[in-house]
């Protein structure tokens, strides 16, 4: 069945319950506030995008006091329609994993150990880093003389989880930043 022809309203009926429709489907017009909604009374809805692969499918987190509630498929979204594979339904478990890293590691150049460091200075050396390569391999005219300004020893890669919006402010970064080669997982 294609997925556009899927009637979303409609679903099956539980044993001992009757209903209008035939073949013990009934209509469920309004019950997700009466029946699913009771834990996401309340909550922020955040919509966002699945972070798996490459598809770029649509979520509704329910987000209440900083804590995930729930998350489900985004039935509007022109992506899913819907729909979510399993890895995609079960990024609230994989959230609030315990062995889940919530900060930087860092391992030096020669270590043999990984040491844990802020935010902050993670993003130093990350921006110390693409300051480096930058002027170690800017190149200002091509062969014929032209001027290009573009950096030679850069390629960025964007994740699954870029929306339209980010990317188009993602790109300009790298454009101003002078880096030419780059693309995101959706892309691909």
């Amino acid at each position: 069945m294609p997925r556009s022809s899927f009637n979303r309203t409609a679903v099956l009926a539980p044993i001992g319950t009757t209903g209008d429709a035939p073949s013990g489907v009934r209509n469920m017009d309004g019950a997700p506030q009466r029946v699913w909604g009771l834990k996401t009374d309340d909550c922020e809805q955040v919509k966002h995008v699945c972070h798996f692969c490459a598809v770029g499918c649509g979520l509704t987190i329910y987000v209440k006091a900083g804590k995930i509630v729930d998350l489900r498929c985004d039935p509007d979204h022109p992506v899913s329609e819907g729909t979510l594979c399993p890895k995609g339904i079960a990024m609230a478990q994989v959230h609030a994993a315990k062995a889940r890293l919530t900060q930087p590691l860092y391992r030096a150049p020669n270590s043999a150990h990984w040491e844990t460091l802020t935010w902050d200075a993670a993003l130093d050396i990350v921006a110390r880093k693409i300051v480096e390569v930058r002027d170690g391999s800017f190149v200002r005219e091509d062969e014929q003389g032209r001027p290009v300004n573009r950096v030679e020893g850069i390629f960025a890669m964007g994740s699954a989880t870029m929306a339209n919006e980010d990317v188009y402010l993602w790109n300009k970064m790298l454009r101003t930043l002078g880096i030419y080669r780059y693309t995101y997982q959706a892309d691909i």
